[in-house]
């Protein structure tokens, strides 16, 4: 069975498309085409993007190096946030509470 991947549509297709004579067809094994359509995607996306997926893997390595190296803040960090969002969560319930007791004394 042949798959056919149309860089235009980027879709696979089982048949060549009906305006296929003007388009440049090429052969290739499934490995190699996972590539092409990544590389195709990547130069579709915007420049942010590309930059992004491009310097992913060395920003991933070095934030992995720094909570390594400073497991003491980062856990400082973490303890606080979470305290800061339980303490948010709790007063917006709060709120809530008074202003459904506040509507049920009224009637």
């Amino acid at each position: 069975m042949t798959l056919m991947y149309d860089l235009r549509a980027m879709k696979v297709l089982f048949f060549p498309p009906d305006d296929s004579e003007d388009r440049e067809i090429l052969t290739v094994t499934i490995a190699e085409a996972i590539v092409l359509i990544e590389n195709e995607k990547r130069r579709r996306s915007p420049r942010w993007q590309q930059y992004y997926l491009k310097h992913r893997d060395e920003e991933l390595a070095r934030r992995r190096a720094y909570r390594t190296a400073h497991k003491e803040q980062v856990r400082e960090y973490n303890q606080q946030y979470y305290q800061t969002r339980k303490r948010q969560k709790s007063a917006v319930a709060d709120r809530g509470m008074n202003t459904q007791e506040g509507l049920a004394c009224s009637t």
